[in-house]
């Protein structure tokens, strides 16, 4: 409780010193620039617009980003897949540039709408791949989609047990929670070095691309949902939890884990329970690597990945 007092009081602090009257007429909706110049195309999906983009040519891989920011997360991964597969990397609605409604962002909203995303998907089957919250809607339309998804990557996926970083703890807290997931640059980057080992060996631009994710209107409302709608003050939630072991118990298709060794969100020893869950699967553990895994380490994941997939072609 210490600690948690602790994260509590220096998250409040350092959000309290980022804000300003300018970033809070912000973060209500005043339009930014684009983050990202690629060409990019939607689905509907009983009225919202679910944006991606493609890239590549060859077998089809669609990447489902995390809840923090959007399918930029995947850039370095997508860059080197390209040569040999088909990319298709999807902004899930609440983020990016997909549309963001007004509701409640959790585990069965983003599901059934990812749903009608694959029901009008351009490819027949496809390698489908999610890194954090994005590993857990992955694992759900495996589940429901066994003839559409030939295999399955989850990257440090959420729900496998009930330890959560303290630092997603504080969502749970009203007017704090508003100031911590409030875009300004303190947060930012306290986030993302909780979320990776070394966050400096990002480049500097591309940490910018991400930091002007954060301040495309809403997103940030996206982020704070999902964290209330999965994680209690007591972890992550039970029914979540209850949906992710549900799924693993359907899921057919071949399985890839992948673990980074310091994830502090999803802690590394919730991988031996995704191994119980889901006995088909391979798994391979990152050193010296945090939550987002597929962000800093890119290569080491696509080394793996292009292995697994060799194994099991569309």
């Amino acid at each position: 409780m210490r600690k948690l007092r602790s994260i509590i009081l220096w998250c409040l602090l350092a959000a309290m010193i980022g804000l300003s009257v300018f970033e809070i007429f912000f973060w209500f909706g005043t339009p930014t620039k684009a983050f990202n110049q690629t060409q990019d195309e939607r689905i509907t999906v009983s009225g919202t617009n679910i944006v991606y983009n493609k890239q590549g040519q060859g077998e089809a891989i669609l990447l489902i980003h995390s809840g923090a920011w959007s399918s930029l997360e995947y850039e370095a991964m997508a860059s080197a897949l390209d040569d040999h597969y088909t990319v298709y990397r999807v902004d899930l609605p609440g983020f990016g540039k997909s549309d963001k409604p007004q509701i409640t962002y959790d585990l069965p909203f983003l599901t059934t709408k990812m749903a009608g995303f694959i029901q009008q998907f351009p490819e027949q089957t496809v390698h489908l791949v999610g890194a954090s919250f994005g590993g857990t809607i992955a694992l759900q339309l495996a589940a429901q989609y066994p003839e559409r998804i030939r295999s399955l990557t989850l990257i440090d996926p959420i729900g496998f047990g009930s330890e959560i970083n303290q630092l997603a703890l504080v969502a749970q807290i009203p007017l704090l929670a508003e100031f911590l997931f409030y875009p300004n640059r303190t947060i930012f980057n306290y986030s993302l070095n909780h979320g990776l080992v070394d966050a400096q060996q990002l480049p500097e631009q591309y940490r910018e691309q991400l930091y002007q994710n954060c301040q495309l209107p809403k997103a940030q409302r996206a982020k704070l949902s999902i964290l209330r709608s999965s994680i209690t003050v007591r972890g992550v939630d039970p029914v979540m939890q209850q949906a992710v072991t549900t799924a693993a118990a359907a899921v057919q298709q071949p399985v890839l884990l992948v673990w980074g060794e310091q994830d502090t969100y999803a802690p590394i020893t919730q991988l031996e329970n995704a191994k119980a869950k889901l006995p088909q699967a391979t798994s391979i553990i990152l050193p010296h690597t945090g939550h987002f895994a597929h962000m800093e380490s890119p290569k080491l994941i696509v080394e793996q990945l292009q292995l697994f997939l060799k194994k099991y072609p569309l």
